[in-house]
């Protein structure tokens, strides 16, 4: 069983588009049909009643009807216990030939009952349809088929049965069983859990009195456990405090109550577990993320983090969470609605939170959604924030990963808008479920990964920009297990590049003496690129810099070197693209990572007004003044990376020069920022005093879910090895516990991190390929 969410009682502080908030809605779930108690008082016995044959189903207790050929198979007229007692019709031995029957003026009306060949036609008729041997769909206590068209790809039916029924205060639904359903309803006391059965029975099985006199919104959702057992709903009042009520379904213990501030969603996660994407729940109240409820106990935890500003719906497909948030702005500068998956499994298992970007995979699809039938139901809104209807996403897996195999409407006006079901698609709409089954399969994609945007399948590889002669089957030849090619950006590579997320790189090209800044929304061809004016190195040819630091949404930095080993550092405002960067002083070989818009952190032999031999620099922007923070780095630099409160700053001693131990060549150091930056002005720190993190590759970078990425290259062989390594410790003990290769051979040269995902960017011959694990 799934359950899922309906309509949305919630104020609209969840900064996503909202359902409809009804308090009286028809229902009642249905796959087959039953007669209602209005059919039953109805009498067969001068058929002068028969032209409202909604009671036709009775027919079949009439004594010799049975022989009728259409009509013996009403399934449920056996019920009708006026019908047998109908004196004239109960000795008419051919009643299929009745000829008054059949001239029954009254009869004639039913629209096709004067030859009851095809009474299952009967547009007024409630139940004859149902369970027999007529066309589907049947209808429940609905007047006629809906005038709703459904679109005609992917396509959704035969429709089995429209249910209209009356729910005041209806607010959510789940299915327990094919043809029964627990919804949440309001009331003046204040919410109560009602079962619904296609058999027409229905019954409070849960109420849930408040206590509050002040006005609440019901949750959008019915959790439902997989065995049935309970169910969680909630309720938020004005102030945005509320609560999570947890009730048994088959027994008459306590209800839990949890304290859940702010909008929030719910879904069952197995016998005795709830997850709830929220600001919190019960004691733990940690701030927006997705928390795991163990139930009865109502101990809770933050599982996952990292859902920005607000949350989104969760719902369970397959092995896979599928959660949504919302934020202004997202860490790596994207705005609005993300929607992540993650492994259920992971999860329910960690001990502390995930982060949602680098422990799960975002999926193309809007934060409000439900799920059913295995598939995720998006419900769309339109500029003023009134439903517009609802789009099927199917997910596959490759590679281990989850992806949306394909995406299509399943309704484009905003009439149903919801849907739930695990045996079959409830539609849901203002007063009735319309119950079918789902019939869309997405095609199979040209390429392994579907390609999105203005990608194309190239050679089974999802491109963008003219790759030309490039063979694209050997990028995947390098790679190791696990590891794979989502999309190729063809362009000639960059002096430095970085990306901000999964939709902007920025790049520095190089003319030799001068170097410009580029930034490239979506890696299209250059006729997209944005670009800032030059940067000129002194007329000299210079070695531009590997590196790009980019701040949290202003700063862009760059430089190069001069043959001399004079050397500048440009600072851009990445917010004005019309603005000449500003130049600093910064002599030798020298790498850079922004701490914010306006402090960078430079490992090198100077920076700005301050040059005291090789060392880590903090360089304020707005002051333009550095300081020396850590000495004993070797006599050359090495790369240097921020992550947290981490910092790793490699160096070099060689050609002559050893470290204090005699050895040579390329070592990491680990430091705490904060003690760096803590440290008071003229007091500095020894790399050797916080020793060794490992000895190998200076071109490292630490990741967002805090593993080490490291390029080495054999220049005898010319051959790179890109590989990951997970650490343990911290600021003054780090040690590389794992290392994993993602990548060895002559393809790929260089990579970095994709902010906001688990992917990396690989530089290649012809440009970049965003690589999965």
């Amino acid at each position: 069983m799934i359950s899922s969410r309906y309509f949305n009682g919630s104020p609209s502080g969840r900064n996503r588009g909202s359902r409809l908030s009804l308090s009286c809605i028809a229902l009642m779930a249905a796959i087959g049909c039953a007669e209602s108690e209005a059919d039953k008082a109805v009498t067969d016995g001068a058929d002068t009643t028969d032209s409202a044959d909604a009671t036709d189903a009775t027919d079949a207790t009439d004594a010799t009807d049975a022989t009728d050929s259409a009509d013996a198979t009403d399934a449920t007229d056996a019920t009708d216990a006026t019908d047998s007692a109908d004196a004239t019709d109960a000795t008419d031995a051919t009643d299929a030939a009745d000829a008054t029957d059949s001239a029954d003026a009254t009869d004639a009306a039913d629209g096709t009952d004067a030859t009851d060949a095809t009474d299952g036609t009967d547009a007024s008729d409630t139940s004859d349809n149902c369970g027999g041997t007529d066309e589907p769909p049947c209808l429940i206590n609905c007047e006629a088929p809906p005038t709703l068209a459904v679109e005609s790809s992917p396509g959704v039916g035969p429709f089995t049965s429209h249910v209209c029924y009356d729910a005041p205060g209806f607010m959510a639904a789940a299915e327990l069983e094919p043809e029964t359903v627990i919804a949440l309803h309001t009331n003046a006391a204040g919410l109560e859990l009602r079962r619904h059965s296609n058999t027409g029975e229905t019954g409070v099985v849960a109420a849930l009195p408040l206590g509050i006199d002040e006005l609440f919104f019901a949750s959008d959702f019915v959790a439902l456990s997989e065995t049935g057992t309970w169910a969680a709903v909630g309720y938020t009042t004005l102030d945005f405090s509320g609560k999570v009520l947890v009730a048994p379904l088959q027994d008459d213990g306590p209800t839990t109550t949890l304290d859940a501030p702010g909008n929030y969603a719910a879904v069952a996660a197995g016998p005795d577990s709830l997850l709830v994407s929220g600001l919190g729940v019960g004691s733990a109240l940690d701030g927006n993320g997705l928390y795991l409820v163990s139930i009865p106990s109502g101990d809770a935890r933050r599982v996952v983090q990292g859902l920005g500003d607000a949350s989104g719906d969760v719902g369970i497909v397959g092995d896979h969470v599928i959660v949504g948030g919302w934020a202004a702005t997202w860490p790596d500068g994207l705005q609005g609605n993300r929607v992540f998956a993650l492994r259920l499994q992971d999860v329910l298992e960690t001990p502390s939170a995930l982060d949602a970007a680098t422990s799960g995979w975002e999926l193309p699809i809007g934060a409000t959604f439900d799920t059913a039938l295995g598939r995720v139901i998006e419900r769309t809104y339109d500029e003023n924030y009134a439903p517009a209807g609802l789009r099927v996403h199917e997910l596959y897996m490759v590679h281990g990963r989850p992806w949306v195999k394909g995406s299509d409407a399943l309704t484009t006006d905003g009439t149903w808008v919801s849907a739930f079901g695990s045996s079959k698609l409830f539609l849901a709409t203002s007063g009735r479920f319309d119950v079918a089954d789902l019939a869309y399969t997405a095609p199979e994609p040209a390429c392994p990964v579907p390609c999105a945007g203005d990608a194309v399948c190239t050679d089974g590889v999802c491109t963008v920009g003219d790759c030309g002669a490039s063979d694209l089957s050997e990028l995947g030849t390098t790679l190791s297990d696990g590891a794979f090619v989502e999309l190729a950006f063809c362009r000639a590579p960059y002096a430095a590049y970085r990306s901000q997320n999964r939709s902007v790189l920025y790049g520095v090209v190089s003319s030799g003496t001068t170097l410009t800044l580029e930034r490239l929304s979506n890696a299209k061809d250059d006729e997209g690129y944005t670009k800032w004016p030059a940067s000129d190195l002194g007329g000299t040819a210079a070695f531009p810099s590997a590196w790009l630091a980019l701040g949290p949404s202003a700063l862009a930095a760059y430089g190069g070197t001069r043959p001399d080993f004079t050397g500048a550092l440009f600072v851009a405002d990445r917010a004005d693209a019309s603005k000449a960067p500003i130049s600093v002083s910064a002599p030798g070989n020298y790498d850079a990572v922004a701490l914010s818009d306006t402090s960078l952190l430079i490992n090198g032999t100077g920076a700005g007004d301050l040059s005291e031999g090789q060392a880590v620099y903090l360089y304020d922007t707005a002051l333009a003044k550095s300081r020396r923070l850590v000495t004993g780095l070797g006599t050359a630099s090495g790369w240097l990376t921020v992550q947290g409160d981490l910092v790793l700053a490699g160096g070099f001693a060689g050609f002559g020069s050893t470290w204090p131990d005699g050895s040579e060549g390329n070592r990491v150091y680990a430091f705490s920022l904060a003690a760096l930056l803590a440290l008071p002005e003229g007091e500095v720190l020894d790399a050797a005093d916080d020793g060794v993190l490992f000895a190998g590759p200076a071109h490292v970078e630490l990741l967002a879910d805090g593993r080490l990425l490291s390029v080495d290259t054999d220049w005898s062989t010319s051959t790179t090895t890109i590989a990951l390594h997970t650490l343990e410790g911290d600021g003054t003990a780090v040690k590389v516990a794992k290392t994993e290769t993602v990548a060895a051979g002559a393809t790929y040269t260089d990579a970095r991190p994709v902010p906001g995902s688990r992917n990396l960017l690989l530089q290649w011959a012809s440009g970049y390929a965003v690589v999965g694990r």
